[in-house]
């Protein structure tokens, strides 16, 4: 058993200021006791490492930049749209989360109109239809999240949307993504994809049902 493993989980939390991201980093202090630290965000959107027990006691509840602007102004803590803020400045600023060689290696940023005022990307949320419903979208996959590049759209739109889709041609018609062919054939996306670009399946073999994988008991 790792030495962190039955640490007290604080991710997801909110201490004051502070939302406390599911990443921890801690060392033995005087033998058995944890010197535990989480990764944490401000409100302003600054990342720190924060101790603990100062974030349960009370004693660390924000950045030392900020003063603390805006946790109450804007009340978008714990909304949906407020994680979608948080989570696009994560995966093009924090090298730690999963996402980052797709985002912020890639040299994708926010514009500094988001960057660090939710309230306007919030005001633009609502303005371009944003609910629940619907993902933020990049319609140059390549670009920035900007205004003039984010829209709101559908799971489906979102796929049809990916980096790895290209355009194909089936018996003479020219298909704008790998996704929409998919669709109309009553397969998978990977699976298609798989077939055209990876094995070199030859066109009249596309559209063969997909095998289904019994087990044996």
């Amino acid at each position: 058993m790792g030495k962190m493993d039955n640490i007290e989980r604080l991710g997801g939390q909110q201490f004051g200021e502070w939302y406390v991201h599911d990443v921890a980093c801690g060392y033995e202090n005087n033998g058995n006791n944890p010197n535990i630290k989480w990764l944490c965000e401000c409100s302003c959107g600054a990342l720190a490492w924060v101790r603990a027990a100062d974030l349960k006691r009370g004693k660390s509840t924000r950045c030392k930049e900020c003063g603390g602007v805006g946790v109450t102004s804007h009340g978008g803590f714990g909304t949906r749209l407020y994680k979608t803020w948080r989570n696009i400045k994560q995966r093009c600023y924090n090298e730690n989360n999963c996402h980052y060689a797709d985002y912020g290696k890639r040299g994708i940023k926010v514009c500094d109109q988001w960057l660090n005022d939710y309230e306007s990307f919030r005001d633009w949320a609502l303005e371009t239809g944003y609910d629940d419903s619907l993902t933020l979208d990049r319609i140059n996959v390549n670009g920035n999240y900007e205004p003039n590049n984010c829209r709101w759209a559908t799971m489906k739109e979102q796929a049809r949307n990916r980096r790895d889709n290209r355009s194909v041609m089936y018996k003479g018609r020219k298909y704008g993504t790998v996704a929409e062919l998919a669709e109309e054939l009553g397969l998978d996306r990977s699976t298609l994809y798989m077939r055209i670009f990876k094995y070199k399946w030859p066109e009249e073999r596309w559209a063969e049902p997909a095998r289904v994988k019994v087990s044996r008991q």
